[in-house]
């Protein structure tokens, strides 16, 4: 499934320029300007002793710790920036910097704290701003002014391996991966979708549910915006982890797309990140969650989050990409920022056709051209996909500057894919 997120979940692309004299300070202040993530992170640790500059020690480890899943590292530098160096770095990034803090903090469910950070924030700032000049900010206080009093959502799990078998369905496109979850003693199949924020349901299945609803109505952004809303339950269950006070988006029903297909329940990354290690065994039909966890290959980090999205650092023939990491999407696509880089090739080939491609909200035709064969590397293991299709349209909702989606035709090449949240990093052994 195309990925969904809350309209107001935003994220910083880059940081006001920063100019420093020392070397190491010039490196990596020219990576955070280029919103050079995955270079800021293999570098910061091997410079961060020469560094002359604290503020951009901080930045860096706040950067670092949003974007790899290390929350507490970013607040502590987060706080440590506004508090000692706000004439540094200027009011923008003040503003930017404390609606990430309340962003982590509200994906941690310390929603009251989130909601205070930011009404104090705009609170401060009204003698000299309009607060509706902050639209982002004033919808993330909303949403986390209604859920101030909801539980933390949390994991409990068993010291030991947890082993679910899974349903691998074919569609017109491609696969899905199923798992069981168990609600109130009764089991369902929910999809494994990295590309899905939030565990989603529809409508009719959050009545059969029983859900309690705690926002009635907001905007999500899928293939088209649409109108949903939050519920939860005490916990569902997945093999012997617990899954408690889960934050759940309803998807109202959509005539255009239910009578195409109808998606009624996903497992999304917000319980992903909790249970911090995945492996997927395809040809058994099996996933892991492991007690004792990978460690982190020679190779590094190749996965950040952005979005409240997972996203894969790739190389094809030694060009860079980004890649959505996304599970729920059948086959891997490219997009536009792949195809301006390469659009003289692709008008020299022709062969322009039209694809259409679905998730919620509805339906999008899209012209596009097709690589017959794409090599592509993730980590140390290098494989082949066939059929690409690279879609031309810059407006999709989508996509935003990755240059594609990998779907679930590249988790079924191997014999098992590891995904670890920890130490950011996908690893696929054949």
């Amino acid at each position: 499934m195309k990925r969904y997120f809350v309209l107001f979940f935003v994220i910083l692309t880059g940081i006001n320029e920063v100019i420093t004299a020392q070397e190491a300070d010039e490196k990596i202040g020219y990576l955070i300007n280029q919103a050079d993530w995955f270079a800021l992170a293999n570098e910061y640790p091997k410079l961060k002793e020469e560094i002359q500059s604290e503020m951009l020690r901080h930045l860096s480890e706040a950067m670092i710790g949003y974007y790899f899943n290390q929350p507490q590292q970013a607040i502590q530098a987060i706080d440590w920036l506004l508090t000692n160096a706000q004439n540094e770095i200027g009011f923008e990034n003040i503003s930017n910097l404390i609606l990430i803090k309340s962003i982590i903090l509200g994906e941690q469910g310390l929603y009251a704290e989130s909601a205070d950070n930011l009404s104090n924030f705009l609170t401060q700032i009204s003698e000299f701003a309009d607060s509706k000049e902050f639209p982002v900010h004033n919808e993330t206080l909303d949403f986390y002014k209604k859920m101030r009093n909801e539980p933390r959502p949390e994991v409990i799990r068993p010291d030991k391996n947890i082993e679910i078998p899974i349903t691998i369905n074919e569609t017109d496109r491609g696969q899905t991966i199923n798992v069981p979850v168990n609600i109130r003693e009764k089991e369902y199949q929910f999809i494994f979708d990295t590309g899905s924020e939030y565990t989603f349901v529809s409508e009719r299945f959050a009545d059969e549910m029983k859900l309690r609803i705690t926002q009635e109505s907001f905007n999500i952004n899928g293939i088209k915006s649409n109108v949903g809303k939050r519920g939860t339950i005490d916990s569902i269950r997945v093999g012997d982890i617990v899954f408690k006070n889960p934050n759940i988006i309803i998807g109202l029903p959509n005539e255009s797309v239910d009578t195409i297909f109808q998606i009624d329940a996903i497992l999304g990354m917000d319980f992903m990140k909790r249970v911090s290690e995945i492996q997927i065994y395809p040809e058994e039909k099996e996933i892991v969650f492991p007690v004792e966890k990978t460690k982190l290959p020679l190779y590094g980090c190749n996965l950040m989050l952005a979005y409240g999205q997972p996203y894969l650092q790739a190389y094809s023939n030694k060009e860079k990409l980004l890649l959505h990491f996304d599970t729920g999407n059948v086959k891997t696509d490219l997009y536009a920022v792949y195809y301006e880089k390469h659009k003289k090739e692709f008008e020299e080939e022709g062969n322009k056709k039209t694809v259409c491609r679905g998730g919620y909200g509805g339906t999008v035709f899209v012209d596009s051209y097709q690589i017959s064969k794409f090599p592509l590397i993730v980590g140390n293991c290098g494989f082949e996909l066939t059929h690409v299709d690279v879609l031309l349209d810059k407006t999709l909702s989508f996509q935003r500057h990755e240059d594609g989606s990998l779907g679930m035709d590249f988790i079924s090449l191997f014999k098992k894919v590891i995904i670890n949240f920890d130490n950011m990093f996908i690893k696929a052994e054949k």
